[in-house]
């Protein structure tokens, strides 16, 4: 009788030793597949929207940017998913039923409180009863069109697209004809030409005054291409008449001052080369 009672024992521990084994290898498996699925989630999150044209933050899908192409990304039912015209597609693992995940969307600060330009901070996490894990990025988005991020922040749903739409390849083209720098100028691949550029996104852009500058800028420079169309000593005079501003856009575009004191900076000496140029009268 006592040496069955011992077998019963042991029989009965070596059980529970398995039972608690095997639920704790289940629960390891099961956060690691989580795991695995936010962090694949996450790349292609970051992927979209390092390309995207345009970026807007919201709340609600509008049946007409789909229809232009538009993705909409938010949580459904616990899972991740971008919404297209041509329907929604997961982009977590829609295998992993008791799975569930939710996202959220803001702006991306740096330690000092100040905004990234640009920048979409992302935040994905696992809602999964036992699984608590969190995943934060902050994405910029390289190839936005002049305006930068649209919309409230923070959001549950984002919307961006990866192809521009008619309107815009059709005002791509209209600027593209008409820009001083690249019609008559500069070649459009020279380094001048993208410092330029960098200056006019990373500060003209971001504030009412740049803006204003921006649009007078390319409303003038039709008629100055006209103008200077055939005049090759007046080209290189120009030409020559802006290094000295280029040079200081490329250094206000770097410079950790403000964005008005980097504008205004760059509107006086402008204007100090303006003046200096004898076809000007100002």
């Amino acid at each position: 009788m006592v040496s069955a009672g011992l077998v019963s024992l042991i029989v009965i521990g070596a059980f529970r030793i398995y039972y608690l084994t095997d639920r704790s290898f289940v629960a390891g498996t099961v956060q690691a597949d989580i795991q695995s699925d936010m962090q694949q989630a996450m790349r292609r999150i970051t992927e979209d929207l390092r390309v995207a044209h345009r970026v807007e933050f919201t709340n609600k899908v509008d049946g007409d940017k789909l229809a232009d192409g538009g993705h909409y990304l938010y949580a459904h039912e616990g899972m991740i998913v971008v919404q297209t015209e041509n329907g929604v597609r997961p982009i977590t693992s829609h295998y992993q039923e008791s799975a569930r995940y939710k996202v959220s969307f803001s702006e991306s600060r740096d330690e000092l409180g100040r905004l990234l330009p640009d920048t979409v901070r992302v935040v994905l996490e696992s809602e999964t009863p036992g699984v608590p894990f969190t995943l934060e990025t902050h994405v910029q988005a390289l190839n936005l069109r002049l305006g930068g991020i649209s919309g409230s922040a923070p959001s549950a749903m984002l919307y961006y697209t990866k192809d521009f739409s008619a309107e815009e390849i059709e005002e791509g083209e209209r600027l593209r004809r008409v820009c001083l720098f690249t019609a008559i100028l500069f070649d459009p691949h020279d380094p001048k030409v993208q410092a330029m550029r960098n200056f006019r996104d990373s500060v003209l852009s971001k504030v009412g005054f740049g803006q204003r500058v921006i649009a007078y800028y390319y409303e003038l420079s039709p008629v100055i291409v006209e103008f200077l169309s055939g005049k090759p000593a007046v080209i290189e005079t120009a030409v020559s008449a802006l290094r000295p501003v280029i040079l200081l856009a490329e250094v206000m575009a770097q410079v950790p001052y403000a964005l008005v004191v980097r504008v205004t900076l760059f509107m006086l000496a402008l204007v100090a080369v303006l003046k200096r140029f004898p076809y000007v009268r100002m």
